[in-house]
């Protein structure tokens, strides 16, 4: 099995709802590792929906700079 790919998300716009959706239908493939906003919030709220959507509990750290 090949390793899976990280991927930080760098914005928590409304695309990114589309963004954590597609990462989570990839879970085999894909691991989010990171997400950014200058609105540290949005980017906690994101992860949290992310953590939802897949029933994972790994560390997805938070950035509010990239």
């Amino acid at each position: 099995m090949r390793s899976k790919i990280n991927i930080a998300l760098l914005g928590c716009g409304r695309i990114s709802k589309k963004h954590i959706k597609a990462i989570a239908d990839n879970i085999d493939y894909y691991k989010l590792v990171a997400v950014c906003d200058i609105n540290i919030d949005k980017a906690k709220d994101l992860a949290d929906q992310f953590r939802v959507i897949t029933k994972n509990q790994n560390e997805i750290k938070l950035y509010n700079d990239y």
